[in-house]
C-alpha cells in the first residue's frame, strides 16, 4: 500500500501570501472605484450646470436678436428639507425654460411672458440637484447663504435662524408666464414666490430676464450691483457628505461641527459641492466655474 503525501497547495485553501495578494487587489479596486464612481456623479452635475449655463445664454442672444424682453424661468421647490438645518423645508429651483416678454402692441397681453417656440417646456434639472436660493458662496469653504442679503427666522422654529438671501441678490425678478388659451382680466401684484389665484390665467415664476440688448434686467431697477451669482449644486435634502467635501479631519455629519462651520467659526473646514454660474448686469455676460 502506497501512502501518497498531500502537499498544503493541494487542498484548496489559501496561503497566507496568496491571501494578501488577494486584499491588496481588491483593496486596489476599490480605491479606482471611489472616484470612478465620484466622477460619474460629478458628471451629472456638470451636465446640469452646463445645460442652464447655455439656456441662459441662449436668452441673451435671443434678446438681442430679436430686440425682446427674454427670460430663464425658474421652476421653484419648496417643500426641500435641507439637511444643514436639522431638515428644515427650504426652497430651490428645480427646473427653467426660456420664455420672452409680450410687446405693447399685444395690448391687454403686453408685459406678459410665454415660451419660446421649441424651448416651451420646464426642462428639469438632473436629478439629485437644483439652484439653491440660499445664496451662493463666494468661497466653497463658507455655507450657504453667506452672500448678503439677510437672515429669515423660521416661523415654526423661531429660535433657529436660517440664512436665506433676498431673490433678488441673486438677479432674479418674478415674470408672469401665460397659460394656455386665457382671458387675461388684470394684474394683480402677487409675491416672488406665491402662485396666485388666477392659476387658469398666468403664473409667477422668478427669473433672469434679458433686455433688447442683452443686457440683464436688474431686480427693482437697482444698477449698484454688477455681478450675480447663482449655485448649481446637490440638493438640500442630499445626506451632508454629498454637499460637502471635507479639507481636514472634520466630519460633516458631526452636528456640533457643521453648527460652528454654518456660524463661521470653524473656518477652511469643508468645500461645498457646486458649480457656481455668474451673470454680469451690464453686459449680460454668462460664465461658468469650475468644479
Amino acid at each position: 500500500m502506497r501512502i501518497r503525501h498531500i502537499k498544503p497547495s493541494d487542498t484548496g485553501g489559501f496561503t497566507l501570501v496568496e491571501l494578501m495578494v488577494v486584499l491588496a487587489i481588491v483593496a486596489i479596486l476599490m480605491g479606482l472605484a471611489v472616484p470612478a464612481a465620484r466622477m460619474f456623479v460629478q458628471g451629472d452635475q456638470e451636465r446640469g450646470a452646463r445645460e442652464l449655463y447655455t439656456l441662459l445664454r441662449a436668452a441673451r442672444v435671443y434678446a438681442a436678436t430679436y430686440r425682446i424682453n427674454t427670460a430663464v424661468a425658474y421652476e421653484v421647490r419648496s417643500d426641500v428639507l435641507d439637511t444643514f438645518y436639522g431638515a428644515q423645508a427650504v426652497q430651490v429651483l428645480r427646473g427653467a425654460m426660456m420664455v420672452y416678454e409680450l410687446p405693447t402692441e399685444r395690448q391687454a397681453y403686453a408685459g406678459f411672458y410665454v415660451p419660446v417656440p421649441g424651448w416651451g417646456d420646464f426642462r428639469p434639472f438632473p436629478t439629485g440637484y437644483c439652484v439653491l436660493l440660499q445664496g451662493a458662496p463666494e468661497g466653497f469653504d463658507a455655507p450657504p447663504g453667506s452672500a448678503p442679503g439677510g437672515t429669515v427666522i423660521n416661523i415654526n422654529q423661531p429660535d433657529k435662524p436660517m440664512k436665506f438671501v433676498d431673490p433678488a441678490s441673486l438677479g432674479l425678478i418674478p415674470v408672469k408666464v401665460l397659460n394656455d388659451s386665457v382671458e387675461i382680466e388684470g394684474t394683480a401684484n402677487q409675491h416672488l414666490w406665491q402662485i396666485p389665484p388666477g392659476r387658469d390665467q398666468y403664473t409667477y415664476y422668478p427669473a433672469h430676464s434679458f433686455d433688447q440688448t442683452g443686457k440683464l434686467i436688474p431686480p427693482t431697477g437697482d444698477t449698484s450691483k454688477e455681478r450675480y451669482r447663482i449655485f448649481f449644486a446637490p440638493m438640500p435634502d442630499r445626506p451632508q457628505p454629498e454637499r460637502l467635501t471635507s479639507l481636514g479631519d472634520a466630519n460633516p455629519e458631526d452636528p456640533l461641527v457643521l453648527k460652528a462651520w454654518i456660524e463661521g467659526t470653524l473656518p477652511n473646514a469643508f468645500t461645498m459641492v457646486g458649480v457656481p454660474i455668474e451673470i454680469y448686469r451690464s453686459t449680460g455676460r454668462v460664465e461658468m466655474g469650475k468644479l
